[in-house]
């Protein structure tokens, strides 16, 4: 029998040898270690930890090298371990926030299974918010509560809430709200409340709504009530002016009619999906033989569609509504919570994030808001009683008679379907079911000029004595806790005595008589009668202390705890349009505002870009003009009073539009009748100086473009520009292609290294010594996409401000732009002889001394002055149109044929040889494929002051703006096989105006440089598409007054008029 031997005991190391390990092992510690933890100690809990300083494997080689025989490095070597696994544990979530897959299946009415629910998107009743407790703050659960009432206090003991109200509550007066908020601010306060609370007249204790920003007042509480407004057609999109919720009829009209605004918000967001179809799957003609499929597609377009729009509500929410409760945006201040953020604290643990939320009966009682009632809208509800509660007032009606009136005042606007609904003497259009935009805007423009009251003890409209009386009942009826229970549940003091709640004399001697014990004072009623913080920086709302701090603490409760508005609100379920689509900056001239886009999104021809009432409509105009000039002192704000327009809104004529193209034909050509509608732009960016091709119609823009045509665009000189484009495109071709290892095949985004550069190389060259970073001069000032960058927003805030809610960015960054290369160019200037030719000789290069002579002489007769800032700004006007709307139509040209039948023949000539005949052959192809697949799908006049027109059997009076459909004049019935390309077709009038938004560049010179890159690109080997998305424009087509205009997706998916990148290979 075999006796097992005991382990050997090894000697313990002593420390020489320790120290002899080190030598040979190398330190555990070393400066690099430092230098890692100390990154890792500053950054962990912010930007993140710089993962190249080496931190965990110099964390692993101190483990490895402390000596094991030692207990007191040994031990500290665990201790080192044990923090690294618990610190590499918490990188991750546990339990995970979300899931792949599917966790229901969508039904309609007729119980028809459509398709799998995704956990990417919103449950009708809010269900799955929270993946492992699927009924957390869904619909028609319970209420929560967040604190248990421990005070003993008797109903009996309690005072009568009739006696209560008119004691405490009730307004004596009118108080201004001392922010100056607007009534509007307090409408969409109704609709953040109305998304959280919906209590069932059948069990008090249940919500019946989700406890979520979800919208839920337009798109319905459960399944049932969503597909009241919804139209499954295919578009995801909603009836026209819905909205899910009766309750919102019995609010004063501003309510409904922002709940109006983020329905045709939904609907634009949908349609625009639709139109970008990012990962092309959505049949635009919209399954009309299969319904199954159908309503799959409208079911993903609806969903996604509706994750946009609370995403929009979100940003209303916290940059918009709590700006104002802050007290930001009245201190001109952009800054703005954050709840959204991932954050790690001090032990890397990951902040929670959208795990659900729960509303409770005491956020029900806290967010009645009825002081804040303007005097207007008093008057308004007191109406509305006294017409359905058969003429007694409000403040005299029992419960029953309340509820009587209150049912037939909403029944009588909503008798029908959704779509029939009304409020505020609204009517809808029969055709459209839409209401008039009118109506709308003066309904929430009103409520913007419309002061709000302030929050105060006995500042409760009487109308609303009932309401507030159930309110108390209801409060009892559910048990919650006292003021005070409440305030120590938030960490607050609590309060000693009445005097301290409200010092009012004539509030807390009454409060006291009626409860005898601060420590009586109902929460409800505490909260309402509470002493109101006054408004200062930080406190915009000024309502009761208590309220102010729990306001701040829901807010970001709701917004982190939502799934959809943190974890899940990523670009791939928003789709990347829609992501940044909710995106907002400080610099777009309400402080980072939201609300703005909306407003201009679905009433464009109601606000005016700069107007007030679009930017701040959650304040008074009034107010805000005194605010405002504080600004004044403040550098750091970007805007001023002299910036808005203060003016009410007046509603802009409709802009009518000419699809005839013989009425096309006579209003492009009648420049006397019909102006282009540009200058008031280009006065703001160039201070009324020339600027070549601006006001095309102008005496003294003639003379400027003759002059220009004499330096630039002579027979000679077109000649000389169409050869330096096809070297150049060569030249570029060379440069910016590149090859993978062991392949023969060259690759090259055309548009973005290739077309978009051309321009920028011939102004350089050619036009002005513009300081361009290439490869032979890489210290230049500009880099060719900084320099694009800088033309496209000059180019599109004069030609394509169009929309309002462009306005404001376009000009804010063109000004910049135009500042740096009026600087640029005004430099060049100053640094050359004083000599007026010699300043023209520096400028424009390439060209004969007597024409440079003649150029600026011509110029200094016409303005009467030797000008030089009338000389840049012409300079300026050259560079602005000749480069990005060139670009925009070439890559038009090249993408026409690169799938054309035509393509061998055009490949034909271009590897031939270049002659006069092929060149016009050449041109001839540019000219059919402008004229087939144009830019520029119409564009803008306007009748001139004292002229009218009649056009289509409509008179036209002036300033009637008019959008002109080139594409029916380009495929006009007279013109023979329009269909067809015909290189040898003359020349079509209409065609003049495809390259720009007006005939602004020299039409030979557009022709010829188009027709050589054509001959350049085209000559290549085997030219033809990349794989997949890159080798396709990412282009869309948009309704545009009735005409389908392309537009198209930069890098982050926002929907800009310039191509950006088409990506092409060829052989080498």
């Amino acid at each position: 029998m075999s006796v097992p031997l005991a382990p050997l005991e090894e000697p313990r190391t002593g420390v020489l040898e320790t120290i002899q390990n080190y030598i040979k092992r190398g330190s555990p510690l070393s400066w690099g270690t430092l230098e890692a933890g100390l990154d890792a100690a500053l950054h962990q809990s912010g930007e993140g930890i710089d993962d190249r300083k080496f931190l965990l494997e110099n964390i692993l080689v101190f483990m490895s090298r402390l000596s094991p025989s030692s207990p007191l490095l040994s031990s500290l070597s665990t201790r080192v371990e044990h923090f690294l696994i618990d610190f590499l544990y918490k990188d991750l979530p546990h339990p995970p926030a979300t899931f792949l897959g599917s966790v229901a299946t969508v039904k309609t009415a007729d119980d028809q299974n459509v398709g799998l629910r995704g956990f990417a998107w919103r449950e009708a009743d809010g269900s799955f918010n929270n993946s492992v407790m699927p009924h957390l703050g869904a619909a028609h659960q319970p209420y929560a509560r967040s604190v248990a009432a421990a005070h003993v206090s008797p109903p009996s003991t309690l005072p009568d809430p009739g006696l209560v109200f008119d004691m405490l509550l009730k307004r004596k007066k009118d108080v201004d709200h001392p922010t100056g908020l607007s009534a509007l601010f307090f409408a969409f306060a109704n609709l953040i409340i109305h998304s959280l609370f919906r209590t069932s007249r059948d069990n008090s204790s249940i919500n019946d709504t989700s406890s979520y920003l979800d919208l839920s007042p337009l798109y319905g509480v459960d399944a049932k009530e969503q597909e009241t407004v919804r139209k499954f057609a295919g578009t995801g999109m909603l009836y026209e002016d819905t909205f899910a919720d009766r309750r919102l009829l019995g609010m004063p009209p501003a309510t409904p009619a922002l709940l109006v605004v983020f329905n045709r918000n939904h609907n634009f967001i949908a349609k625009r999906i639709l139109e970008i179809d990012e990962q092309n799957k959505y049949s635009k003609d919209l399954f009309p033989n299969d319904e199954t499929a159908r309503k799959r597609q409208d079911d993903e377009i609806f969903n996604r569609a509706r994750l946009v729009n609370c995403g929009a509500f979100m940003q209303v929410i916290m940059r918009d509504y709590v700006g104002c409760i802050l007290h930001m945006i009245p201190d001109g201040n952009p800054w703005h919570l954050r709840p959204l953020d991932e954050i790690r604290d001090s032990t890397h643990e990951i902040a929670p994030r959208g795990e659900g939320n729960v509303c409770s009966v005491e956020f029900n009682l806290l967010y009645r808001w009825h002081a804040t009632t303007s005097s207007k809208d008093e008057k308004w509800l007191d109406g509305v009683f006294r017409e359905f509660g058969d003429g007694v007032s409000s403040d005299n009606m029992t419960e029953q008679q309340f509820y009587q009136a209150a049912g037939r005042a909403i029944v009588s606007q909503s008798s029908g379907p959704t779509k029939t609904w009304t409020f505020g003497g609204l009517t809808r259009d029969p055709n459209t079911g839409r209401f008039q935009d009118n109506d709308l805007a003066h309904v929430l423009q009103s409520a913007t000029a419309d002061m709000a009251q302030a929050f105060r003890a006995r500042g409760i409209p009487a109308a609303f004595k009932v309401i507030e009386i159930l309110g108390i009942k209801e409060a009892r009826s559910w048990g919650v806790c006292s003021l005070n229970e409440f305030r120590k549940f938030l960490g607050l003091k609590p309060y000693k005595s009445f005097a301290e709640w409200n010092p009012d004399p004539e509030v807390h001697l009454v409060a006291e008589r009626l409860y005898h014990d601060i420590e009586n004072m109902e929460l409800y009623v505490g909260m309402q009668a509470e002493e109101a913080r006054p408004s200062r920086p930080g406190s915009g709302l000024a309502s009761g202390y208590t309220m102010s701090r729990s306001i701040l603490a829901d807010a970001v409760a709701l917004i982190r705890g939502d799934r959809f508005l943190t974890i899940e609100y990523t670009p791939h379920n928003l789709t990347s349009w829609g992501y940044q689509d909710c995106e907002t900056t400080n610099d777009n001239g309400s402080l980072g505002g939201m609300l703005t886009k909306l407003l201009f999104r679905a009433l464009p021809n109601h606000y005016t870009p700069n107007s007030i009432y679009a930017h701040f409509p959650f304040m008074v105009p009034a107010h805000t003009h005194e605010t405002m000039k504080k600004w004044a002192n403040w550098t750091d704000t970007p805007t001023s009073i002299k910036t808005y327009n203060w003016d009410p809104p007046r509603a802009l004529e409709r802009i009518i539009e000419i699809n005839d193209a013989a009425a096309v034909a006579t209003i492009l050509s009648d420049t006397v009748r019909f102006a282009t509608p540009y200058d008031s732009y280009l006065s703001i960016l160039t201070q009324n100086h020339g600027f070549y091709f601006g006001a095309g119609d102008s005496a003294r823009n003639q003379r400027n473009g003759a002059l220009i045509e004499r330096v630039l665009f002579t027979k000679e000189k077109i000649a000389q520009h169409a050869s330096f484009y096809y070297d150049q495109t060569t030249t570029l071709l060379a440069e910016k292609s590149f090859m993978a290892s062991g392949s023969t095949t060259r690759t090259v985004d055309v548009v973005r290294e290739v077309i978009n550069c051309l321009p920028l190389h011939w102004i350089t060259n050619r036009v002005v010594g513009l300081s361009l970073k290439t490869v032979d001069n890489p210290t230049g000032r500009h880099t060719e996409q900084e320099l694009f960058g800088y033309l496209a927003v000059i180019f599109s805030y004069i030609y394509f401000n169009i929309e309002p809610v462009n306005s404001w960015f376009l000009e804010q960054h063109s000004n910049k732009a135009i500042k740096i290369l009026h600087a640029e160019i005004s430099e060049k200037i100053r640094t050359t002889p004083s000599s007026i030719f010699g300043t023209v000789k520096n400028l424009i290069s390439h060209a004969g001394s007597s024409d440079l002579t003649a150029l600026h002489e011509l110029l200094h007769e016409a303005h009467g002055v030797d000008d030089s800032q009338d000389i840049v700004y012409n300079i300026l006007g050259i560079i602005v149109n000749s480069a990005t709307n060139w670009s925009r139509a070439m890559t038009h040209v090249i993408e026409f044929y690169l799938d054309s039948p035509d393509k061998d023949v055009i490949i034909g000539l271009s590897r031939g040889k270049s002659t006069a005949e092929t060149e016009a052959v050449l041109v001839g192809y540019v000219r059919e494929a402008l004229r087939l697949n144009p830019p520029v799908a119409g564009v803008l006049r306007e009748v001139a002051r004292g002229q009218t027109a009649i056009v289509q059997g409509q008179t036209l009076r002036q300033d009637t703006r008019v959008y002109v459909n080139l594409k029916a004049a380009l495929k006009a019935d007279s013109i023979d096989n329009a269909a067809e390309v015909h290189p040898q077709r003359g020349r079509i009038p209409a065609l003049s105006f495809v390259p720009g938004a007006h005939s602004s560049l020299n039409e030979e010179f557009s022709e010829r440089t188009m027709a050589q890159v054509l001959r350049a690109v085209f000559s290549r080997k085997n030219l033809r598409r990349a794989n997949g998305t890159s080798g396709r424009l990412a282009t869309f087509d948009t309704a545009f007054h009735g005409t389908l205009q392309p537009m198209y997706l930069d890098w982050k998916a926002a929907v800009t008029p310039w191509p950006l990148s088409l990506v092409l290979q060829y052989d080498a």
